[in-house]
C-alpha cells in the first residue's frame, strides 16, 4: 500500500513469511461469535509471532502482515485487551503482545492466505 508524506509516495506494506502455508486458529476463537473477523485474524498473527514469549511486532507490523490500516489494528487490539485475551508489555515506545490463553494446538482450525 502506498500513502503520502511531504508529497512522496512511501510504502507501508511489510515483507513477512509465515513459518507455514497457513495459520492456525484455536478452535475456541474461531467459534467466538463475540470477536470480528479482523479480531480473529490479528489475534492468529500474534499467536504465529509469539513462540513462548511476547510477539515482537508493533502496531504497524501487524497492519503491513494483514494489509490493514493501523487505525484498524489499534481498535481491534483494544478489543482483545478488553475481552482479555492479550496481555500488554511496553519496551520502550513499542507495545509487545501475548495471549493470555494457552492453545490447544489439537482445536486448531486452518487459515489458509490467500
Amino acid at each position: 500500500m502506498k500513502k503520502y508524506k511531504n508529497n512522496k509516495k512511501v510504502n507501508t506494506s511489510v515483507d513477512f513469511e509465515f513459518k507455514s502455508p497457513y495459520i492456525t486458529i484455536p478452535g475456541v476463537i474461531a467459534d467466538d461469535s463475540t470477536l470480528s473477523p479482523t479480531d480473529k485474524m490479528v489475534l492468529a498473527v500474534i499467536l504465529s509471532l509469539q513462540g513462548k514469549s511476547y510477539a515482537y511486532a508493533g502496531t504497524k507490523y501487524i497492519a503491513g502482515v494483514l494489509k490493514m490500516s493501523v487505525r484498524t489494528i489499534q481498535h481491534s487490539l483494544s478489543e482483545l485487551i478488553l475481552k482479555n485475551l492479550i496481555d500488554v508489555k511496553k519496551r520502550g515506545k513499542k507495545r509487545l503482545f501475548k495471549t493470555v490463553n494457552e492453545y490447544d494446538p489439537e482445536d486448531a482450525k486452518v487459515i489458509i492466505p490467500s
